[in-house]
């Protein structure tokens, strides 16, 4: 996950020089996946909103880890991105 290129997040929309990460959230479903473990990541937009005056836009991401057989774990980042109001 830490090898995220800057282009994914571009894809969403997003300038990485107003973005602030706000929070990130880790889930083990069943016992952790061994070193060795080959696994394959699947990446959604789980939520969007936005601030009641707008000029700040909130994201988050969900994305799952699988085995090849089963989800091992989960990461849930959210992500704020301000205006820009120049």
């Amino acid at each position: 996950a830490s090898w995220q290129p800057p282009e994914e997040f571009a894809l969403c929309g997003m300038d990485l020089t107003r973005v602030l990460h706000a929070g990130q959230e880790f889930i083990y479903l069943g016992e952790p996946p061994r070193v060795g473990t080959e696994l394959t990541v699947d990446s959604r937009i789980e939520r969007r909103w936005s601030s009641n005056s707008g000029d700040l836009h909130f994201l988050t991401v969900l994305n799952e880890f699988s085995d090849g057989t089963r989800v091992v774990a989960q990461m849930r980042t959210t992500v704020v991105v301000r205006e820009d109001t120049t």
